[in-house]
């Protein structure tokens, strides 16, 4: 993901902000403080401050028990990367869905998709964040 957007000069300085959040959280997990780095997922990448007392419990659950996924994903230094060449081929229904509230970087990512995807459908929902479904479920 992150290596689709080199190109592209102003998201640099969020994608280093971040890179330097992903850390953080690769951090407490590698030290087993799984809860702690959920919380600081949630709140710093995912959705927002606040966010975590907003979540049910097993949602949050989940994210504490995905801690340890994630981190192998962030020790992979291919996780991020999409080859968008691969998927100019690609034939069968898109769904490509962004919230005008989630980090720019999201928007510009699917950007990238949708420009890769010339037959997929594309969905941004507006006061929504990262998970639309899960920030607007109303709409």
């Amino acid at each position: 993901m992150f290596a689709l957007l080199k190109e592209v000069p102003e998201a640099q300085p969020i994608l280093q902000i971040v890179s330097n959040r992903i850390q953080a959280v690769a951090s407490l997990i590698a030290k087993g403080e799984n809860e702690e780095a959920a919380k600081l997922f949630v709140e710093t990448i995912a959705f927002g401050e606040g966010a975590w007392q907003q979540l049910p419990a097993e949602v949050k659950q989940a994210f504490i028990y995905n801690a340890p996924t994630f981190y192998d994903e962030v020790q992979d230094s291919e996780s991020l990367q999409i080859d968008t060449n691969k998927l100019t081929d690609f034939n069968k229904p898109a769904l490509l869905i962004n919230g005008t509230e989630s980090a720019p970087f999201f928007s510009w990512v699917v950007n990238k998709l949708a420009n890769a995807i010339p037959h997929a459908q594309r969905i941004i929902f507006e006061g929504a964040g990262h998970v639309p479904h899960m920030s607007n479920p109303e709409k």
